[in-house]
């Protein structure tokens, strides 16, 4: 600032503000106080509060015009918006994958656990399926049970297909998306 200052020194486009006296090694010069401040809330304003230094009229109208500040923030109340809901709609699919993800497993980890105790009870089965849901998500589970005789071409082998529901509800509800069915389905084979 102090090298810029001196070369331009001689030259009339030296704008003094009122927080660069302090800065400038020649102290604050008179002679450019009636120089047009471009920034801060006087932009339409002269330094000296003399006669005509308020714009007014249709040359106000123009200089607001040909002013550039804020623009960012009127882009950003357009794009905001979009880049919000971009961000809401990517964390939904994640969460929603994840869900999936987590139903598929706890329905793998029943039939699994079916197969190994063949005389438990289904509530026994969905206590168990329920405590294997991630987050605390497993009273939310629906389960049924659907047995088949004669499975696997032999007719002492009963095989219990568990389908399990999951109802998920988006974050982003403002875009009109409700819930979904997410399903996951597995199968115990029992002797």
């Amino acid at each position: 600032l102090h090298i810029d200052l001196q070369r331009r020194r001689k030259s009339a486009a030296v704008h003094y503000r009122h927080y660069d006296k302090n800065l400038h090694p020649y102290g604050f010069q008179p002679e450019l106080r009636d120089v047009w401040q471009l920034d801060g809330p006087e932009r339409a304003q002269r330094v000296d509060n003399g006669p005509g230094a308020v714009m007014s009229g249709l040359s106000g109208l123009a200089a607001l015009w040909r002013d550039r500040g804020g623009g960012a923030a009127i882009e950003f109340a357009f794009v905001g918006p979009v880049l919000l809901t971009l961000l809401l709609g990517g964390i939904d699919v994640g969460r929603m994958f994840y869900v999936r993800q987590g139903l598929e497993y706890a329905t793998e980890q029943a039939a699994r656990y079916y197969m190994l105790n063949p005389t438990s009870a289904s509530s026994a089965v969905t206590t168990y399926l329920q405590g294997q849901m991630p987050g605390g998500m497993g009273s939310s589970v629906g389960v049924t049970y659907t047995d088949s005789t004669s499975c696997n071409s032999k007719s002492t082998v009963t095989c219990t297909l568990i389908t399990t529901t999951y109802s998920f509800s988006f974050i982003a509800g403002y875009l009109g998306l409700g819930t979904l069915n997410l399903q996951a389905k597995a199968q115990a084979v029992r002797y």
